[in-house]
């Protein structure tokens, strides 16, 4: 299950619609029981999630190996593209860095209830120790902060967030992302 815990995002399970089988990491199995063919159901998933602005003023070795990572990654692109250069950079000099995919509020400004249709979008982060994950934004040239209470993490790179296994003829799943 999605729990994150960074300067600018701690997220917290607060509840499921149905029982949890079990876990591994931050991935849940549930199971939804059989149904029959035309016959739904839905999965309702619940955080509590605390999204603030962030702007890390202190510096370390790791900071400043993670300034130099971004540097060098130009800012026009494609956001998940760029986010893998900055992590592959990172990488290369020894960092602990991530694809981060969730949602951006478009304008400036603190990110509001309703449907997050349309604001997709992927970041990284790099992990300094006794901080947690740090936010770089290629897309908006954020380095080690966000001005706003703008983005919220949906899933990692390594997250696989919907998986489905079934037998029979035609399967439809849909979801839809909501701040409340």
């Amino acid at each position: 299950m999605l729990e994150n815990d960074s300067p600018y995002q701690t997220t917290v399970l607060t509840g499921t619609s149905h029982p949890i089988v079990s876990t591994s990491g931050r991935v849940g199995l549930f199971h939804l029981g059989d149904l029959e063919p035309g016959e739904s159901v839905v999965l309702a998933v619940n955080y509590d999630i605390t999204i603030r602005p962030v702007s890390i003023k202190s510096t370390n070795e790791t900071i400043e190996l993670a300034r130099q990572a971004f540097n060098a990654t130009p800012g026009n692109g494609n956001c998940h593209a760029l986010s893998l250069v900055f992590v592959d950079k990172a990488r290369s000099m020894g960092l602990t860095a991530r694809v981060v995919t969730g949602f951006k509020r478009p304008q400036s400004g603190n990110i509001a209830p309703g449907s997050l249709a349309g604001v997709r979008h992927s970041w990284a982060e790099f992990y300094v120790d006794g901080l947690g994950w740090v936010p770089v934004d290629l897309t908006f040239r954020y380095f080690a902060s966000f001005p706003h209470a703008s983005h919220v993490v949906e899933t990692y790179t390594a997250d696989q967030p919907i998986r489905i296994n079934y037998k029979g003829g035609d399967l439809q799943a849909t979801w839809s992302n909501f701040i409340l």
